[in-house]
């Protein structure tokens, strides 16, 4: 009996093996021939796509594109081909010469030309069906016309549950479609989100020396103006590029920080793109219907870049606006290079505020409260060319280029003058010791050839502190050391007393 069972259970496993591979030899390549050839059942305009897919128009490449129009519920675009001088690309209608990110464009290429369903939800689409799939009414359309004048427009309608697409219908055929979810980095996309985060277009870092009224506002007030020198006001004569603050008036720009200033905004890139047009109710959005920040310069005689800065954002960033390309650009800003609009003057400005080369002085007048003198200087050239400097005083003092070595080192004290941080005095404080004339310790006023007036004075409001005004307004101490040693030494130059302008007294 065990053997007839084991017999049996033997047969069973035979035939069983015997009809697999009957089943792996013939019946399935058949069943997978049959489905391999199944013909795709195309509608009139469809293409046949990759992998038993439908196109729902010809595939359209971008050199056969003439313009993509998209509306969506951001608004509207249209990317139009362009010829300039011999050489073909698009541009964002509105916002000519404007640059754009290319791989983003390429996605709007790809998904506006080459419409390759994932599936027809059908070919006999009814005014309910149109309904049901939200194509009533559409979301987003976009119209893509071809250099053959041939064009398509693309209805897009509700996002499947899914998240893996969108239900879509062409213009003039009954049927809705199932397009890939890419089109929401594209079609559905703001036209901010081509367009690269860029405020300064085609400046190199060498292109500070060429950058005149570089002008920061803090809301409607100037906080600081800084303009190129011309060669005659340079310190250095050997200098390429010098420059001097326009405002506050009469100190020496801090020309480290003015570069690494200027080199972060003629290259300043934004993290994205967040707005693009001219809706005041969009600045306002971001804080810019009232920037907190203005930032002006040209470079050369026929650019001038504005750029409006919003408040720091709680959320870590400032909104920067520029007026490039004639539009206006909000971008999302990036902390290290705004930051330093919040930097006080004192980094704006050289800790030595006077710097005039003597050469371009005239006249030099020292008022230490006790006695006032004025300096004639008169300059001009030896017989070998080399300058010459002859002083004459109102008191009677003179020296001529022989022996002038001294009042040079006089000068050079008053160039050692050195600022020292921000005054901790209130506006009515400052007014008030300046309105003293017992609190007066010196001051000097510098006339130059070109007849420019620049007076520096110093008030006394602490033992080792003094206010120094430039042309009657100050924002700065320095120590009072400075001012005593310019009292003291004008009075060794009188004597006739060697001065040495290194030494603290």
């Amino acid at each position: 009996m065990k053997k007839d069972k084991i017999i049996t259970a033997a047969v069973t496993v035979g035939v069983f093996l015997l009809l697999l591979i009957g089943y792996l030899a013939v019946v399935r390549p058949i069943v997978n021939k049959t489905e391999e050839t199944k013909p795709i059942e195309l509608i009139d305009g469809e293409v046949e796509g990759p992998n038993g897919r439908v196109l729902m128009f010809p595939h359209v490449e971008r050199k056969d594109i003439d313009s993509i129009e998209v509306h969506n519920s951001t608004g509207e675009y249209k990317f139009t081909r362009v010829t300039e001088n011999g050489e073909t690309t698009f541009m964002l209608d509105g916002f000519n010469g404007i640059a754009y990110q290319d791989e983003a464009f390429a996605q709007l290429v790809v998904s506006a030309g080459y419409t390759i369903a994932m599936e027809r939800v059908t070919d006999k689409a009814t005014a309910e069906d149109y309904a049901t799939y939200g194509l009533d009414e559409p979301q987003a359309y976009w119209i893509l016309t071809g250099t053959d004048k041939k064009e398509y427009r693309v209805n897009v309608g509700d996002e499947l549950v899914s998240g893996t697409g969108y239900y879509a219908a062409l213009e003039g055929r009954d049927c809705i479609y199932v397009l890939s979810s890419n089109i929401k980095n594209s079609i559905l996309a703001p036209a901010a989100s081509f367009i690269d985060p860029i405020v300064c277009v085609g400046l190199t870092q060498e292109s500070y020396m060429f950058v005149d009224n570089f002008t920061v506002l803090h809301g409607d007030d100037v906080f600081v103006s800084v303009k190129q020198c011309t060669q005659e006001e340079f310190v250095n004569p050997d200098a390429m590029a010098e420059t001097k603050l326009a405002y506050p008036a009469g100190y020496k720009t801090d020309d480290t920080f003015f570069l690494t200033l200027v080199s972060r905004f003629i290259s300043l890139l934004g993290e994205e793109t967040v707005y693009l047009g001219h809706d005041e109710a969009e600045f306002a959005k971001y804080g810019l219907d009232d920037p907190y920040y203005t930032i002006f310069f040209q470079l050369g005689e026929n650019y001038q870049f504005l750029i409006y800065v919003s408040e720091h954002q709680e959320h870590g960033c400032y909104y920067p606006m520029t007026n490039l390309t004639g539009s206006h650009t909000e971008l999302r800003g990036a902390n290290d290079k705004l930051s330093r609009l919040e930097y006080d003057l004192t980094h704006t400005m050289h800790d030595k505020p006077i710097m005039y080369n003597i050469t371009y002085v005239d006249r030099l007048t020292v008022n230490t409260g006790d006695e006032k003198i004025k300096f004639e200087l008169n300059h001009g050239t030896d017989e070998d060319g080399k300058a010459t400097l002859e002083v004459s005083a109102d008191n009677g003092f003179e020296m001529t280029n022989s022996d002038v070595y001294n009042f040079r080192e006089f000068y050079k004290v008053l160039l050692s003058v050195q600022l020292d941080g921000a005054a901790d005095l209130t506006d009515e404080e400052k007014e008030k010791l300046i309105a003293d004339d017992g609190n007066l310790v010196a001051s000097v006023i510098f006339r130059m050839n070109d007849g420019t007036v620049n007076e520096y004075a110093f008030y006394r409001y602490s033992t080792r502190r003094a206010l120094m005004t430039v042309n009657g307004s100050g924002e700065f101490y320095v120590k009072a050391d400075w001012i005593e040693k310019i009292v003291s030494d004008l009075d060794r130059l009188q004597r006739g007393l060697e001065i040495d302008s290194s030494s603290k007294i």
